[in-house]
């Protein structure tokens, strides 16, 4: 059995027909004809016969929340239904097609939030602003409200991310819509430089990380960019290289020493909004280190290449060990993982086309990365 509609929204007077399948039913010779038997709230406004298959219903509330109609056929000369079919037809406080609409995103100074299509008469509409993860305090004001429009401004100096939730209650039930946004300018958190968070900080924005030789990786977490990916402004001519990605940058200062000067790393990002930045300080550190290197050979390779962990301290040594291996290519794609812990591999190159690549390995909690060159004749 089917039904011209999927649902009735409360309040709405609106007319249902129904349709058997007659073969399934039975609906052939000696078979009386199909009777509908409609089963409502007994305070519903029904404008039409109940044992038809078109009526016309306005839901005023009940808890049920649903409608049933049955389909029979008796034979003549039986006193019992022939397969009968049953149809559930659900009702709802609010129309399905009900969304929240935003005059502009992301939300700059002040703004309206609305539900597209207004709610059946006699409804009661709420509506709140709630932070949602990372952001801890909603930056907007007031935070609730009634009504299906919704109007609010930035606090001065706040940003994050939000949740806008309208709530709508009536006789039939009730039903929430909910859209999530971004406020203020685009936020930088959690600035780590090998995972630790900075040594000092100079000011809000600029935070100071103390090294070894040796490479690291600087990252940071945005929200409510373009795209959640930060611009990275690195230092000129400087005495190493860096494998910048979306929101990390790996740096081999293997070659600092104690007359190395700080260098300065900046993360950028923006939006409609305005643009903030966060500055990494990497100042060098040369008591308490390990100095390890990756020796590659041949490189460039092509086929094969041993990679040895060298202690610069100890060059002959063959301790501590590599805990894994891993070769990315020039856009971050893992190509070749080796879960293995040992002091020097061999890894064959088949599968990997002729271009520049990224070691990765861990030795003592140190991240040390180096450049590879595959060249395929």
């Amino acid at each position: 059995m089917a039904s011209t509609k999927e649902y009735l929204v409360c309040g709405s007077e609106t007319p249902v027909t129904v349709i058997a399948n007659e073969t399934v039913l039975g609906y052939l010779d000696g078979i009386s004809p199909i009777s509908y038997n409609w089963s409502y709230p007994a305070s519903w406004n029904v404008n039409g016969d109940d044992h038809l298959p078109s009526v016309i219903f306005k839901p005023d509330g009940s808890t049920s929340g649903v409608i049933n109609v049955t389909a029979t056929a008796t034979a003549f000369n039986k006193t019992s239904e022939v397969c009968p079919q049953v149809l559930t037809i659900p009702y709802e406080p609010i129309n399905r097609m009900t969304e929240v609409v935003a005059t502009d995103e992301p939300l700059c100074t002040d703004g309206n939030f609305s539900l597209n299509i207004t709610p059946p008469a006699g409804s009661t509409v709420t509506w709140e602003v709630v932070p949602v993860a990372p952001t801890t305090v909603v930056p907007v004001t007031p935070a609730s409200g009634t009504g299906s429009s919704a109007d609010f401004a930035l606090i001065p100096n706040s940003a994050g991310n939000c949740k806008i939730v309208f709530t709508v209650t009536n006789a039939c039930g009730t039903s929430t819509r909910e859209k999530t946004f971004f406020a203020g300018k685009p936020v930088l958190i959690r600035p780590t430089v090998d995972g630790r968070g900075p040594d000092a900080a100079q000011w809000d924005y600029v935070s100071v990380w103390y090294v070894c030789p040796g490479t690291h990786t600087l990252q940071i977490q945005p929200f409510g960019g373009e795209n959640n990916c930060v611009t990275w402004t690195l230092p000129p001519n400087p005495p190493f290289y860096t494998y910048v990605n979306c929101n990390y940058v790996d740096v081999d200062m293997s070659t600092i020493n104690i007359y190395t000067p700080c260098v300065s790393f900046t993360a950028t990002i923006e939006n409609d909004c305005g643009t903030s930045f966060q500055i990494f300080r990497l100042c060098p550190k040369t008591w308490g280190c390990e100095h390890y290197l990756l020796e590659i050979n041949p490189n460039p390779a092509s086929d094969q290449v041993q990679v040895t962990l060298v202690d610069t301290n100890n060059p002959s040594s063959t301790t501590p060990e590599m805990s894994g291996l891993q070769i990315y290519d020039e856009i971050g794609n893992l190509k070749k993982q080796i879960f293995e812990t040992a002091h020097s591999f061999t890894i064959q190159l088949d599968g990997l086309p002729t271009g520049t690549y990224f070691i990765k390995t861990i030795v003592q909690g140190q991240l040390i990365v180096k450049h590879l060159y595959i060249l395929k004749e």
